[in-house]
C-alpha cells in the first residue's frame, strides 16, 4: 500500500492512476484498493509532479530534479540535463514541449526532447521564486509561484510550437 499519506501529485495513465509522494511513486489499477510501488531508479523519492507526453512519462522530484518512464513507470532514469536545480514542484505538457518549475532560481525550463536536455525559457521571476503550479492556456502560460501570486507570459515567447486550444 502507500507508504505516505503526503500524496503531491495524481496522474491517470490508461487503467490505472499514479501518485507520487514523499515515499515514491505507486500505482493503483483498482481504484485505490491497492497501491503498487513504481519508483526503481528514483534517487529522490520525494516526487512533487507527474506529467507524459505520448508514452513517455515524467516525474518532478525534491533534490533528483525529472526522471523519465518510457515502460509505464515499471523504471525511471535521471533527465535533468541542462535543468538548473533538483527541486522540481511542477510539470506541465503543452504540444511536443514539457516545462518544469524549478526552485530557487527562479527559471521556468523546457525540454522539446523528453527531459534529455532542458533550456532556461524565462528569468524574469525572483531569483528564490519556487514555482509550484503551471497550467497553459491557448495564447498564454500561467505559473503559480510563492510570492508572486499567479505568473503569466504569452506562449509564443515560451513554445517551439503552440497546439491549437480552447481560448483562455
Amino acid at each position: 500500500g502507500l507508504t505516505s499519506l503526503n500524496v503531491w501529485c495524481l496522474m491517470s495513465l490508461d487503467t490505472s492512476v499514479l501518485a507520487g509522494t514523499d515515499n515514491g511513486i505507486f500505482s493503483t489499477t483498482d481504484r485505490g484498493l491497492n497501491w503498487v510501488p513504481r519508483s526503481a531508479g528514483l534517487t529522490s523519492t520525494s516526487v512533487r509532479a507527474l506529467t507524459r507526453r505520448g508514452g513517455t512519462l515524467m516525474a518532478g522530484t525534491t533534490g533528483g530534479g525529472t526522471f523519465v518512464s518510457t515502460n509505464g513507470g515499471a523504471s525511471w532514469n535521471s533527465a535533468k540535463t541542462g535543468l538548473g536545480g533538483t527541486y522540481v514542484y511542477s510539470l506541465l505538457t503543452v504540444g511536443t514541449n514539457i516545462y518544469a518549475g524549478v526552485a530557487v532560481n527562479g527559471t521556468l525550463y523546457r525540454t522539446t526532447d523528453d527531459g534529455q536536455s532542458w533550456t532556461g525559457v524565462y528569468t524574469g521571476m525572483d531569483f528564490y521564486t519556487v514555482t509550484y503550479a503551471l497550467a497553459a492556456g491557448a495564447t498564454h502560460l500561467y505559473a503559480g509561484a510563492q510570492g508572486l501570486s499567479v505568473w503569466r507570459r504569452p506562449l509564443a515567447e515560451v513554445l517551439v510550437s503552440v497546439p491549437s486550444a480552447p481560448d483562455d
